[in-house]
């Protein structure tokens, strides 16, 4: 947290947005989220997504969307990305992390969740990917 105090696992807080942004006042917020709306309504989301990105403005920093990655069948993907889009309004650039991430093909694992050394990899390089994101777009 932003007292350098270390927290993991079921328990830990999450920090709320209202509170880290007038804390912290940052000039950029980033917001790596999509998976999170697989399962709720579109409505729910688009207006979700929308009242984030409207407090952000609103509270004098920009942002960046990191939507979702790839998962084992993709079928959701379309789907989520298509609601960012809908809620973010061309008012911050949208980082399809899908198109830069490749689900390892491992049948143990959930489909979704990326782990060990192959998620260690795929992570490595959609940061890299990422970050040259957002210095093509500020």
């Amino acid at each position: 947290d932003q007292k350098g105090k270390i927290e993991s696992g079921k328990n830990a807080n999450t920090p709320v947005i209202d509170q880290t942004i007038k804390m912290f006042g940052p000039d950029l917020v980033v917001i790596e989220m999509g998976g999170n709306y697989t399962n709720r309504p579109d409505s729910y989301s688009v207006k979700d997504i929308d009242e984030l990105v409207s407090f952000i403005i609103q509270n004098g920093a920009k942002c960046l969307w990191i939507g979702t990655p790839s998962s084992r069948d993709n079928i959701r993907t379309p789907r989520l990305y298509r609601l960012i889009k809908e809620g973010v309004k061309n008012r911050c650039p949208i980082f399809n992390s899908s198109e830069v991430t490749v689900y390892p093909s491992n049948p143990r694992l959930d489909g979704v969740h990326y782990w060990g050394e192959e998620g260690k990899k795929q992570a490595d390089h959609w940061a890299q990917k990422a970050f040259e994101f957002y210095q093509a777009n500020q």
